[in-house]
C-alpha cells in the first residue's frame, strides 16, 4: 500500500465514521509522517514546519480522537483514543474490515442472484415436471437425503451443491434423454446459462466440467410417475349419468389415494389416503394435497364400475394456480379402469387371459379391431387376438354391456368414443390415432388428441372430446384393501 493509498483510506473511513473530512496541513503531514513510522520531531523536520513539536502533538492527539471515533461508528465498538503507535494498525484493520465485508457483500449477492436462478427454474417447472425429479435424482443415488424430496425441495437442495458439480449435473440432465420434453430441456438449459453468467465461468473451463457424463441409475418405467387415484362409486339417490359438473360430483361417493412408485424399487410402493372435504372443491383439495406429497404426479387414474367408466372424467374441473377452471386433461393423463379387477382372483381365467394378453401387448403395435357384428360377446369370445383394442360405438349393446365382457376376457386395452352412432370420419381419426402404435405412446398420443388446437377445441364434435380410454396393466394394480375401504375421509 503506497502513502496516498493509506491516505486515501484514512479520509474513507472519516467519511464513512460521518466525521469532518477537512484535514489540516499540519495533520495531512502528521498522518503521512504516521505511515513511515517517523518520530513527531522527523515528521517536523521533512516536512519543513515553522511549528513546535508540542504544537503538532496535540494537531494529531485531536486527529487520533476523530479518526478512534470514526472507527467505533463503523464497526460498533467502543475503543478508546489510539495513540500514535495505535495509528496504522488500526487503519489496517479498517481495510481489511472493509475487504472482509466487500466480499460477504458479494457472495450475498451472488447468493440471491442464484436463489433467485432456481426460482425461476422451479416456476417455470410448475406444469411440465413429468419425470423430472426422479431424473435428477437418478444422478444422486448416493445422497439418501433427497431421495424422499418433491420437485421444489429438490432443487432448493442442489442449489447448494458445489459450482464444479452442480454445473455438471444440471448440463446431464438438460440433455437427458428420458425427458423427452423439448420445452423441459430450454428450461434447464436455460438455468446453466443464467449461472454461467452469474458465475462468469469461460466456455472452456465449462466444456472441461462438463465434458464427463455422470453416473446414473436407470429407472424403471414405472417408477417414473406417482399416480393420483380416484375411485367413483354412484350415489344411491341419484341416477348414473355424466358427471362432469360439480353438483353431480359432490353426489358420487369419492374416494383418493396418492400412489408413488420408488424408483429406486418397484417393489416399494408409497400409497396414501387423501382426506376429503365435504364442499364443492373437493377435486381441488384432492390435487393440492398430492401437490404437498409430491410434485411429480402426471397421471390420474379413475377406478369405477361399468355403469360410470364412460364418464368424461377428464373433463372434471379443479381451481389451479393458473386459471379457476382447469380441466384434469390439460395437465395430466387420464385413464379409465375397472374397479371390478381390483379384487378379481388371480387363480381365475379372465386373470390369466388379462396377464397373456398384457403382456404381448408389451411387444407388439396396438391392433386396431371395430366391431362390426351386434353381438360383442360372440365376437370377443370368438377372436384369439391377444392384442385387441375395441371402439364401441358400432355395437348396439351398450358400453356397460361390453365393459362386463371386456373384463371376463382379460382384455387389457379398449378406447372408444362416449357418442353413439359415431360417423365413419371420427372412427377413422379414432383407429387412425393408435394404429400400429407401441403400447408406450399410447399415454402421449390419447393426451394430445384430448387437448387439441384452439381451432378444433372449440368444435363439440371434435373426436378428441369424446374419447374413454381403459388401459389396464395388471402388474400396476393398488392393493385390493385401499379401493375397497369404506373411509371417505
Amino acid at each position: 500500500m503506497t502513502k496516498e493509498e493509506f491516505v486515501d483510506n484514512v479520509l474513507e473511513l472519516l467519511r464513512e465514521g460521518k466525521q469532518n473530512l477537512t484535514l489540516s496541513e499540519l495533520e495531512l503531514k502528521g498522518i503521512k509522517g504516521c505511515y513511515e513510522r517517523l518520530k513527531y520531531s522527523e515528521i517536523l523536520a521533512s516536512a519543513n514546519c515553522n511549528c513546535t513539536e508540542g504544537h503538532l502533538r496535540r494537531e494529531m492527539s485531536n486527529f487520533f480522537g476523530k479518526i478512534t471515533n470514526a472507527f467505533n461508528h463503523v464497526t460498533g465498538e467502543n475503543r478508546e483514543k489510539i495513540q500514535k503507535n495505535q495509528f496504522v494498525p488500526l487503519i489496517t484493520e479498517y481495510i481489511n474490515l472493509k475487504n472482509k465485508s466487500q466480499i460477504i457483500n458479494k457472495m450475498n449477492e451472488e447468493n440471491n442472484n442464484k436463489i433467485k436462478i432456481f426460482e425461476k427454474l422451479n416456476n417455470e417447472l410448475k406444469i411440465k415436471r413429468p419425470m423430472t425429479a426422479a431424473i435428477i435424482k437418478s444422478y444422486l443415488s448416493d445422497d439418501p437425503k433427497i431421495q424422499n424430496s418433491n420437485l421444489k425441495e429438490l432443487i432448493e437442495k442442489i442449489k447448494d451443491y458445489e459450482e464444479s458439480f452442480l454445473f455438471s449435473l444440471l448440463h446431464n440432465v438438460a440433455y437427458d434423454q428420458r425427458l423427452d420434453d423439448p420445452l423441459i430441456q430450454s428450461i434447464f438449459e436455460q438455468t446453466v446459462n443464467d449461472l454461467k453468467m452469474q458465475t462468469n465461468i469461460s466456455d472452456l473451463d465449462y466444456e472441461q466440467l462438463t465434458s464427463t457424463q455422470l453416473e446414473r441409475i436407470e429407472l424403471p418405467k414405472e417408477g417414473l410417475e406417482a399416480y393420483l387415484i380416484i375411485k367413483v362409486d354412484s350415489s344411491k339417490n341419484i341416477r348414473y349419468k355424466n358427471i362432469t359438473t360439480i353438483e353431480n360430483i359432490e353426489k358420487h361417493l369419492i374416494r383418493a389415494w396418492f400412489w408413488r412408485l420408488n424408483p429406486n424399487n418397484i417393489q416399494n410402493k408409497d400409497i396414501k389416503h387423501i382426506p376429503l372435504y365435504d364442499h364443492n372443491h373437493t377435486l381441488t383439495h384432492i390435487i393440492n394435497d398430492c401437490r404437498e406429497r409430491s410434485e411429480e404426479i402426471t397421471s390420474v387414474e379413475f377406478f369405477a364400475d361399468e355403469k360410470l367408466l364412460s364418464s368424461d372424467f377428464e373433463s372434471w374441473e379443479y381451481k389451479s394456480e393458473f386459471k379457476p377452471n382447469t380441466k384434469l386433461k390439460e395437465n395430466y393423463f387420464v385413464n379409465s379402469r375397472l374397479s371390478a379387477r381390483s379384487c378379481i382372483d388371480k387363480t381365475s381365467d379372465p386373470y390369466k387371459k388379462w396377464i397373456k394378453k398384457w403382456e404381448k401387448l408389451q411387444n407388439e403395435a396396438i391392433i386396431v379391431e371395430d366391431i362390426q357384428d351386434n353381438d360383442c360377446k360372440h365376437h370377443c369370445r370368438r377372436q384369439e387376438n391377444l392384442t385387441l383394442w375395441i371402439n364401441l360405438c358400432d355395437c348396439q349393446q351398450s358400453h356397460e354391456e361390453m365393459l362386463i365382457e371386456i373384463a371376463s376376457e382379460g382384455i387389457p386395452l379398449a378406447l372408444w368414443s362416449r357418442r353413439y352412432n359415431l360417423s365413419p370420419t371420427h372412427r377413422e381419426e379414432i383407429n387412425a390415432l393408435v394404429s400400429n402404435q407401441p403400447i408406450t405412446e399410447l399415454p402421449k398420443l390419447i393426451h394430445k388428441a384430448r387437448n387439441p388446437p384452439e381451432k378444433q377445441e372449440s368444435q363439440s364434435d371434435y373426436f378428441g372430446h369424446h374419447l374413454s380410454l381403459l388401459l389396464e396393466d395388471p402388474n400396476r394394480m393398488p392393493p385390493f384393501h385401499y379401493l375397497t375401504s369404506q373411509h371417505l375421509g
